[in-house]
């Protein structure tokens, strides 16, 4: 899977469980892959990590946690992150 997919999933997350779509300024930045947006930017609480944990893990398979919201702290370092570890599993 790669981190332009993971970041779709990330996004499709943000949407529903922060209500991104419902603030113009949070949608345009999400819908344009070339911004890298912070979760702090995007007021993400810790349950809705939670809950964008839970979606990654399904459609990822890649059981991560909280934690990786501190360490990658933005959309796009998350969906790199994830992908790397993915790939590294299939090797």
């Amino acid at each position: 899977m790669t981190a332009v997919e993971i970041r779709q999933i990330i996004v499709r997350a943000m949407n529903e469980w922060v209500g991104a779509a419902d603030r113009p300024e949070w949608a345009a930045k999400l819908v344009d892959p070339g911004q890298d947006v912070r979760f702090t930017d995007l007021d993400v609480g810790s349950l809705a990590a939670a809950e964008i944990s839970m979606l990654l893990e399904d459609e990822t398979g890649y059981a991560r946690d909280l934690g990786d919201f501190i360490a990658y702290p933005s959309i796009q370092t998350l969906a790199e992150f994830i992908s790397g570890k993915i790939a590294d599993r299939s090797d």
